[in-house]
C-alpha cells in the first residue's frame, strides 16, 4: 500500500461510491506513482458493491481526470485493467464543468494556465503533540482494518504503536507517521503468521512432555491412573 496514493485520496472531495473505490484502488498502489491493478471481482469484494455499481464509479473517476485505466487483453481474454492514479489531481467538484483560470480579460483566446505555488504534502496520519497520540482518520484505520485485520487487532496496534511513540521521544519519526504506522502493524502481522505455523514434531513432542511434567526446570504431580500412554 502506497501511504502517498492514500493520503491524496482521502484528501480528495468526491461522492460516496467514487471515493469509496478509489480508497480501494489507493490501497493497491504499488508505488508513489499510483499503478495498481486490482481485479474488478475483487474489488466488487472489498467494497461490497456489485461489478456495475464498482464500473460506473471507475468511469466517473476516468471522466473526471482522477485516474486512467489500460485495457488489457491476451488471446482474447480480458486480463485485469492497470490503474493508473492521477496523484496530481486536486479537484473538489465533481459535478462541475471544469474551470480555466485566466488571467486578465474574459477573452476565448485569453486562457492561459497559472502556475500555483508548491504546497508541502499534508500528511493523512499525523502527531498530536497536546495529546501525545497518532491522529488516524477513520479512512485510513478501514483500510488497515480491511488489509490487516485478518491477523492482528488493528485498533490495539495502534494503541501500542501510541504508547512506544509516547514513550520513545528521542526515536520518533519527525514525519511520514502513515509509513511508521503502516509498519509497525504490517510488522505485527508477520509475526502474528509466523505463530500460527504448523506445529513440527518436536513441538508437539514437547508439548506432551510440558503437558505431563510441566515446563522445564519446573515439577507437576501428575495423576498417573489418568494417563494413557498411547
Amino acid at each position: 500500500m502506497s501511504f502517498q496514493a492514500m493520503a491524496w485520496a482521502v484528501g480528495l472531495k468526491l461522492p460516496t461510491r467514487e471515493k469509496f473505490v478509489l480508497l480501494m484502488l489507493a490501497n493497491y498502489a504499488s508505488n508513489d506513482k499510483g499503478d495498481c491493478y486490482p481485479s474488478l471481482s475483487r474489488l466488487a469484494e472489498d467494497t461490497g458493491m456489485v461489478n456495475n455499481t464498482v464500473i460506473s464509479a471507475i468511469q466517473k473517476l476516468e471522466s473526471l481526470g482522477v485516474l486512467t485505466v489500460e485495457r488489457r487483453q491476451m488471446g482474447g481474454v480480458n486480463l485485469p485493467n492497470i490503474y493508473r492514479l492521477n496523484l496530481a489531481w486536486g479537484g473538489s467538484a465533481p459535478d462541475a464543468l471544469p474551470v480555466h483560470l485566466v488571467r486578465g480579460g474574459s477573452a476565448p483566446n485569453a486562457h492561459e494556465p497559472i502556475n500555483e505555488p508548491i504546497t508541502k504534502k499534508k500528511e493523512v496520519v499525523r502527531w498530536d503533540a497536546g495529546l501525545e497520540r497518532l491522529e488516524v482518520p477513520d479512512e485510513v484505520a478501514f483500510v488497515l482494518a480491511h488489509t490487516y485485520g485478518d491477523r492482528v487487532d488493528v485498533k490495539r496496534e495502534i494503541d501500542k504503536a501510541n504508547t512506544w511513540l509516547k514513550m520513545n521521544p528521542a526515536r520518533r519519526p519527525k514525519r511520514d507517521f502513515g509509513r511508521f504506522l503502516n509498519g509497525w502493524i504490517s510488522r505485527a502481522a508477520e509475526r502474528c503468521v509466523d505463530d500460527r505455523r504448523t506445529p513440527t514434531k518436536t513441538d508437539r513432542r514437547e508439548a506432551f512432555m510440558e503437558g505431563l511434567f510441566g515446563p522445564a526446570g519446573g515439577s507437576r504431580v501428575v495423576d498417573v491412573d489418568a494417563t494413557i500412554v498411547g
